[in-house]
């Protein structure tokens, strides 16, 4: 069950059962729609720098990673959702399962996160930031979350961006030190093989 708190936030945010139809023109196309915006920044940022290839591939498989992670928290602690207990309509044909933590925040927080650490990324990285707290707004007003299931999904995404930002740059150091110990061997190799044959 929801704590006092965040029933009184959902109470604040929320439709309810009767939405303000204008609102419910913006949050419907806002919760299923803002997830195909950031795949197309991120396709877009590949395409325009080519350094960025492989942080695209890195914040994807990143994305997916996150996506497991809470869907499978969401069965492990199946906390119902607002329509669950009849506090909203169902305006979204939402299945049942357990709401916390939000997967759609999870999964954009840990792109946006993502993106802030890279340089050629950062930039999209704030409009991904800006769609999710949109995103997650929607999906609150929409009796599909509560807040504090989205917040928790901000906080696990961003933490699972960080950490995979951190170990792309951990990864790129030590490739770069291997490849260079490698051409420094050769070198020395090869600087051996030239004495034998003078010496010769």
């Amino acid at each position: 069950m929801p704590s006092p708190l965040d029933s009184l936030l959902f109470e604040q945010l929320g439709a309810g059962l009767a939405a303000d139809p204008r609102l419910l023109q913006l949050a419907l196309p806002m919760s299923s729609v803002a997830s195909w915006a950031i795949v197309a920044l991120l396709a877009l940022g590949a395409v325009r720098h080519r350094g960025a290839r492989l942080d695209a591939l890195w914040v994807l498989l990143c994305a997916a990673g996150v996506g497991l992670l809470s869907h499978a928290l969401a069965a492990w602690l199946d906390t119902p959702r607002p329509f669950m207990l009849g506090l909203s309509a169902d305006f979204v044909q939402h299945g049942r399962r357990g709401g916390l933590p939000s997967t759609h925040a999870s999964v954009m927080a840990a792109i946006a996160a993502f993106m802030r650490w890279r340089p050629l990324l950062r930039q999209a990285g704030g409009v991904v930031a800006a769609l999710a707290v949109a995103t997650g707004l929607a999906r609150i007003y929409l009796g599909v979350h509560f807040p504090f299931d989205v917040l928790a999904g901000f906080v696990l995404g961003t933490v699972c961006g960080t950490a995979a930002a951190a170990l792309r740059d951990r990864l790129a150091l030590w490739l770069r030190a291997s490849a260079q110990a490698t051409a420094e061997a050769s070198s020395a190799r090869q600087s051996a093989l030239s004495a034998r044959s003078t010496a010769a």
